[in-house]
């Protein structure tokens, strides 16, 4: 038996995590989908659990046709090492299984894909015309469940579920999250720091990245400067007003 092996956050599962999904499928006997930074309180970066990600992932799956009795959901956390993720990572499987890793380059966060010698690679092109999780969050949380950009890149299937989601105090308090993060980039930095993802800069030189989080970097330094900015910024505030 041939295992195919996924691994990210997909927070949330859009059109191009589907297509991978499919195409490994195609190529394997088992897929398994390792649900990273598992261990990780909810926030606009990691909003939705294991259990309401491996959701949306079976509606989609679902509706796309697949077989769910081949796929097998893992919650993987981060470890900031190295090494004990990727320990983590093979102890997903028995020694000597043939495992295939599933994914494209997409920047040095993609680097874990070069972390186990033995395995196959399943390597992917990136799905034209495709937007990242990122913006996609953006998009639900500050323009809503509606956003006229979310059912151009997420599985049909998935919307009624975000659309339901949305009702919910845990996106209530997301949502001004997004909100006072946006407003901290606008106030706090140049729009040359603000629209850093873009232009001669390039996403990469923005990010702080570490080993042992499902592939994924710490975060964009924007956002946490922003945080930092707001939140110190909070402080002020309260500071000048107190007696």
């Amino acid at each position: 038996m041939s295992h195919a092996l996924y691994i990210g956050r997909f927070q949330p599962p859009h059109h191009a995590h589907l297509a991978s999904a499919l195409a490994a499928l195609e190529h394997s006997s088992q897929l398994t989908l390792a649900l990273g930074s598992a261990n990780l309180a909810r926030s606009i970066k990691n909003p939705w659990t294991p259990a309401e990600r491996e959701e949306l992932w079976r509606l989609a799956l679902a509706a796309a046709g697949a077989d769910l009795g081949r796929v097998r959901f893992c919650a993987l956390p981060d470890r900031f090492d190295a090494e004990r993720w990727a320990a983590d990572v093979r102890g997903l499987f028995a020694p000597g299984d043939p495992v295939t890793l599933v994914g494209y380059v997409k920047d040095d966060s993609s680097a874990y894909l070069h972390w186990f010698p033995g395995w196959e690679r399943l390597v992917l092109p990136e799905l034209e015309g495709g937007i990242s999780a990122t913006e996609l969050r953006r998009a639900y949380f500050l323009e809503g469940p509606d956003s006229p950009l979310l059912p151009g890149h997420l599985p049909a299937a998935t919307l009624p579920w975000l659309h339901d989601w949305a009702n919910t105090p845990d996106y209530a308090r997301l949502q001004v999250e997004w909100q006072a993060v946006d407003a901290a980039k606008t106030r706090f930095l140049p729009s040359s720091v603000n629209n850093c993802g873009s232009g001669a800069m390039g996403k990469t030189s923005w990010s702080i990245k570490g080993p042992g989080q499902s592939g994924q970097g710490y975060g964009s330094c924007r956002v946490w400067l922003c945080l930092l900015l707001w939140r110190a910024q909070a402080r002020s505030t309260a500071a000048a007003g107190a007696p």
